[in-house]
């Protein structure tokens, strides 16, 4: 077929106009205060392609040869040892209330020693049912190692993967999860451990449960099928990697390898130990073609038949957690969950295939600009972190805001406008409302 040209020639009239989406005007606003999320929305986003972020040290997978009968006669002995411990205790409380007691009523001591009151019977404890867990089935299998810190860090993120429920305390204090792996049942996490680290020696331990069970049992589910309330899974292990960044020194990292120690059952105490035990075993690093498996999810009763029943399979996990860890800060709005303001602002959800966003802007997205709370909450935010920039020098603080935002100087009306918004005595709120004001301008939100 032969090619006929357009009769009438194309001019070029210049770029279409466009309006940002959601996540360009969200990060647009972040640039402001520069203050970024700290964490994207999962933790399965593998921030070290591309060797972005350098040179990684890679955690191990890592265990313990420690036979599990051990661990439960030792939890077991440990049990006892608390009970007498507790009985020895309340003996002692009752024959001081006694001896007290007799005090008041014979304060002179005239009347003869009375004789000690037989023990009383034993209490008869309630029988347990068949499938009931004895405290020395379930155990903690401990890791610990200590790190050397010449400062207190800036920021310090953990991340931890194991093949059934851990926990983390450093320096004997509770580290706090702020992330977790929702579909694995939390077997992969991450905390924030800035506040619980000091400068100098701290320790650190994870206690990982020795067991895994299938969750929600009814009771008599729980009778059918005992193996799914105490399993042992296949291939245990547990992996750790901790990223610190201190001002003006690189970054400290931090992983699991066969420098830990650990302990099944470790006596009363442990968490307050500051240095690795020598009598613990060292740990024992996988095989590489072995990775920790979590069974619980394909433990019978079987009630989904799709792949939720499948064993989990968590070689692969650290690598990404380590990177989320070791990637704070500077987190894009596209790897967080959608607010109000974004959704308002056309942010589109898996369900639905957008390839057009409409430039006129709707009435549910004057609203949200106008009066929704998460926009509001992000300038108040930057309005904070600004402040004193615009205390020391209001008009230079104008003129970069300015510069930053839409690439130009403001005019004299514009640059008395708003120093009358800031005030005389610049406060929050007034900052707060001239970035709106710069954030509503067709300027800021429009691009060509």
């Amino acid at each position: 077929m032969e090619y006929l040209p357009s009769k009438q020639a194309y001019v070029f009239k210049g770029p279409l106009t466009r309006r940002l989406t959601a996540e360009q005007f969200c990060d647009a606003i972040t640039t402001l205060g520069d203050q970024w999320p700290r964490m994207p929305a999962t933790i399965e986003l593998d921030f070290s392609a591309g060797n972005l972020l350098g040179e990684l040290k890679q955690p191990q997978w890592i265990w313990t040869l420690e036979p599990e009968e051990v661990g439960r006669t030792r939890e077991q002995q440990n049990v006892e040892k608390r009970e007498a411990e507790a009985a020895k205790k309340k003996a002692d409380a009752d024959k001081k209330k006694a001896d007290d007691l007799r005090k008041v009523a014979d304060p002179l001591n005239e009347s003869e020693e009375p004789k000690p009151a037989p023990p009383p019977p034993p209490e008869k404890k309630p029988e347990e049912p068949k499938n009931a867990l004895k405290p020395w089935d379930r155990h903690k299998v401990v890791f610990m190692k200590t790190i050397e810190l010449d400062k207190v860090p800036n920021e310090a993120y953990v991340a931890i993967a194991a093949s059934q429920s851990s926990n983390l305390l450093v320096n004997g204090k509770q580290a706090g999860r702020i992330m977790a792996d929702g579909t694995r049942s939390g077997r992969i996490a991450i905390y924030d451990v800035k506040a619980q680290l000091i400068a100098g020696r701290n320790a650190i331990a994870i206690d990982v449960a020795s067991h895994t069970e299938k969750q929600g049992l009814t009771e008599q589910e729980a009778d059918q099928f005992l193996a799914s309330r105490n399993h042992v899974n296949s291939i245990n292990g547990v992996a750790f990697y901790l990223r610190a960044t201190i001002a003006g020194a690189n970054p400290i990292e931090l992983v699991s390898d066969e420098s830990w120690r650990v302990r099944r059952a470790p006596e009363d105490g442990w968490p307050k130990r500051t240095i690795e035990p020598k009598e613990w075993f060292p740990a024992v690093k996988l095989p590489a073609e072995l990775t920790p498996i979590d069974e619980g999810p394909a433990l019978p009763p079987v009630r989904r038949k799709d792949f939720s029943n499948e064993p989990i399979d968590l070689g692969p996990t650290i690598k990404a957690a380590a990177a989320t860890a070791a990637q704070t800060g500077h987190i894009r709005a596209s790897l967080q969950g959608a607010d109000p303001l974004m959704l308002a602002l056309d942010r589109p959800n898996r369900e639905q295939v957008i390839t057009t966003r409409l430039t006129a802007a709707t009435t549910i997205q004057a609203l949200e600009l106008t009066n929704g709370t998460a926009l509001d909450n992000r300038l108040k935010q930057v309005s904070q972190r600004l402040l004193p920039l615009a205390t020391k020098d209001a008009g230079a603080f104008i003129d970069d805001i300015y510069q930053h935002s839409l690439s130009r100087k403001p005019s004299e009306a514009e640059k008395q406008v708003a120093l009358e918004m800031i005030g005389s005595t610049p406060k929050a709120e007034g900052v707060a409302d001239f970035l709106w004001a710069i954030a509503m301008l067709p300027e800021f939100q429009l691009i060509n």
